[in-house]
């Protein structure tokens, strides 16, 4: 083939093939946003790409909640043209694909198991096993897909089955257009993240203020974080988690422990000394050492750690550019 008719065939490709972005139907998770954003990425390139929703029996439409993200809904089917992209939660309906590309989005690792932060050994291994049965299916099956990363996390745990990859990252889309320096002593805490943990700081730390967030709608979660000073999250961190970038965004400094993608320093990049090893012996004198600083100089510590706001603001840039490297793949 001369160089003139394979340059044709790339492009008449490219403009038949189509994405198909495999999602939970309602759900406005943070995974199911993470999907969202890729799709509407993927558009704003000049790509043609749809979300479907599963069980896909159902009639389901987009979120409210992603209405400004520019992706329509479809339902299942496939062609030799079609890419279809499946969350790692839902890795088995990639079986029904007879003709297409096969995509696996890996937006944590954890969830992919199955694994909570507070189970013991056996019921990990139970739950991994269960939902390898009913919606998962195991790593060495997917060696022809190709790979898509959300977190750094992500990326490093699975680089030991070396599979064809690619780092997307998401991003924040509600970035304050101001900072927060008028601070209350408080600390925030997600009460589904690492409850055994923050459990016991509250009960040892009866002089602090925690205050969880729960039963909140966005903007209340957003204005708690706007005037308190703390947001700590001591959970497994599966993947690159929305909460601790949104509270960092609102001027809270963060803490956290050393799991997940809170260990590496791509994913959380802030100091050491923010992240607390939960297993050490001195972990509740470090956390009110920590804290007692923090709060003696609020301003200080804002400052010490504004530079990952800054890169928490640059991400959509970062998306766009990691997608358009994907892109130059096909």
């Amino acid at each position: 083939m001369s160089l003139s008719n394979l340059t044709n065939s790339i492009v008449k490709y490219k403009k038949m093939r189509k994405f198909l972005i495999h999602c939970p139907g309602n759900s406005v998770a943070g995974g199911a946003e993470s999907l969202h954003q890729f799709g509407d990425c993927l558009n704003s390139l000049g790509e043609e790409a749809y979300m479907c929703y599963y069980p896909y029996n159902n009639n389901f439409f987009k979120p409210n909640k992603f209405s400004s993200y520019n992706i329509k809904e479809k339902k299942f089917y496939d062609n030799k043209n079609l890419i279809h992209i499946f969350p790692e939660i839902y890795t088995k309906a990639s079986l029904k694909v007879k003709k297409g590309k096969i995509g696996i989005f890996w937006l944590s690792i954890d969830n992919y198991y199955g694994y909570k932060d507070h189970n013991n050994l056996i019921k990990k291994n139970l739950m991994k096993f269960k939902l390898l049965y009913k919606t998962r299916i195991p790593i060495f099956m997917m060696k022809n897909y190709f790979h898509l990363y959300q977190s750094h996390y992500s990326k490093s745990y699975l680089k030991k089955y070396k599979l064809k990859g690619f780092f997307i990252g998401d991003y924040i889309k509600n970035i304050p257009d101001k900072s927060f320096r008028k601070k209350e002593k408080k600390i925030l805490f997600n009460p589904r993240k690492g409850k055994h943990i923050t459990d016991q700081l509250i009960k040892k730390n009866k002089n602090l203020t925690f205050i969880p967030l729960e039963n909140l709608s966005e903007n209340e979660m957003f204005n708690l974080m706007k005037k308190t000073a703390i947001y700590i999250d001591f959970g497994n961190h599966p993947g690159r988690d929305r909460i601790p970038r949104e509270a960092t965004l609102n001027d809270c400094i963060l803490i956290t422990g050393r799991r997940g993608s809170a260990k590496n320093k791509s994913d959380i990049p802030i100091k050491k000394k923010y992240k607390l090893n939960h297993k050490s012996k001195r972990f509740y004198l470090d956390f009110k050492k920590l804290v007692n600083q923090i709060f003696e100089d609020i301003n200080f510590h804002q400052s010490e750690v504004s530079y990952y706001k800054e890169i928490i603001k640059a991400d959509k840039r970062k998306v766009v550019q990691n997608v358009e490297k994907f892109l130059t793949s096909f």
